[in-house]
């Protein structure tokens, strides 16, 4: 069994919410033996490819005329632009939310990070005719 734990006050926690109930299902009686190794979290420059992704989807979606769809009060709705935080809360977030369970992208692992990006990626292409290339020094 895997489990995700953090060490806090000297003591490890469960680091999510299924690892913490398993953790809890434990008595403090007895011995376990685990093994340990560290979680490689996403880096500094995932976190800044995020951003870039999410701006480059934003404005091939106005580029191509695929606008939010906003419904208002006494009219039946309005076409928004997209922007990159309206990218983010609106795909990238969600997408992270069903994959991973995790809400903050901080927490992310970095394989998760690209597992996310596949995801959207391939449902963009498919369902928009958008295919953004995951941001690089050359293309961000």
């Amino acid at each position: 069994m895997d489990l995700r734990l953090r060490k806090i006050d000297g003591v490890f926690i469960g680091a999510d919410e299924e690892s913490a109930a398993i953790v809890a299902e434990y008595h403090n009686d007895k011995v376990y033996k685990a093994k340990i190794s560290e979680i490689n979290t996403r880096t500094p420059k995932q976190n800044s490819s995020i951003q870039v992704y999410c701006r480059l989807n934003a404005e091939a979606l106005n580029d191509s005329g695929q606008y939010m769809e906003c419904p208002l009060v006494g009219m039946s709705s309005a076409q928004i632009l997209w922007t990159m935080e309206s990218f983010k809360h609106g795909v990238w977030y969600p997408v992270q939310i069903a994959i991973t369970l995790e809400p903050k992208s901080s927490k992310l692992t970095t394989t998760q990070v690209q597992e996310i990006y596949l995801n959207i990626s391939q449902n963009m292409s498919l369902n928009h005719g958008i295919n953004i290339p995951w941001p690089s020094n050359k293309n961000g």
